[in-house]
């Protein structure tokens, strides 16, 4: 079964450092080059699923997969997806859980659920094995301390993408970055910067998509990223058509291709657009 071994910036007790964007891309890429075979674009969701371990920052535990059953929250409601540890289950094991595909859940947003989750996996389950390691706190009783099971949940494909407002308390920070690390890994895990510029560049020309190489719109190292320009009166046809030959390539839908241009500095970021 595939095994997953990856590194990064963390802390004693293992929580991921400021982790940029293009710190968590390398994350992706690394993870893609295990799991891909060369020459090959799009993973997919029995290749994620197929994961059984995992080794992170030199910490192994194994990864236990689900997809054959509804899933739901805390609450009894249902979620899209979730990861979850369970202190008492008497293994170092953290559990993905996707719904079954279906009338609620197409086989791309099941395979972009998976993602995301398994981000969740890699960036914040190190530091829940850790803390459930510890013994109760001082004034605990250590028969009556409760063990709490640690879970992040994937509500609906908005969730997947969408940009938090600022929070003010530390949790609700916490929380709002541990989504940034885990809807950045899965969208570079699937659809990666390079390779995407690389693909709409060249295609771009047979759907009359323009190209603009005087600077690009992306960050930092990314400023020479080129953009892609609708031409004409109808030039949104030709971009939604390169975005749907796109999507197919990588296994993904149109609206992920078109966030992850955004991303990228190919297009301009319009705000609150999910990928999913």
């Amino acid at each position: 079964m595939p095994a997953l071994s990856l590194r990064y910036d963390h802390c004693s007790l293992r929580k991921p450092r400021y982790l940029n964007k293009f710190a968590i891309e390398t994350v992706a890429r690394e993870a893609r080059a295990q799991l891909l075979s060369p020459g090959a674009d799009a993973l997919t969701l029995a290749q994620l699923a197929a994961i059984s371990d995992l080794t992170i920052n030199g910490l192994p535990y194994q990864l236990w997969v689900s997809l054959d059953h509804p899933v739901t929250d805390e609450d009894g409601l249902p979620v899209l997806g979730l990861c979850e540890f369970d202190p008492d289950c008497g293994e170092d094991a953290v559990s993905v859980l996707v719904s079954p595909v279906g009338e609620q859940l197409t086989p791309e947003l099941a395979l972009s659920t998976f993602a995301h989750e398994l981000g969740h996996a890699i960036f914040d389950a190190p530091a829940w094995l850790i803390a459930a390691k510890q013994g109760p706190g001082l004034f605990d009783e250590p028969d009556t301390s409760q063990r709490r099971a640690y879970r992040t949940a994937t509500p609906d494909a908005e969730h997947l993408g969408a940009t938090a407002q600022p929070q003010n308390t530390a949790l609700e920070k916490e929380i709002r970055i541990a989504e940034f690390r885990a809807n950045e890994f899965m969208g570079s895990l699937l659809v990666p910067r390079d390779r995407l510029v690389e693909l709409a560049v060249a295609r771009a020309p047979d759907f009359d998509v323009g190209i603009e190489r005087d600077g690009g719109l992306s960050e930092e190292l990314h400023a020479a990223t080129p953009r892609l320009i609708e031409q004409g009166t109808f030039g949104f046809v030709g971009m939604e058509n390169l975005q749907r030959e796109l999507a197919a390539t990588f296994g993904v839908n149109p609206k992920f291709i078109r966030v992850r241009m955004e991303r990228y500095g190919l297009l301009p970021t319009l705000p609150g657009r999910g990928q999913a």
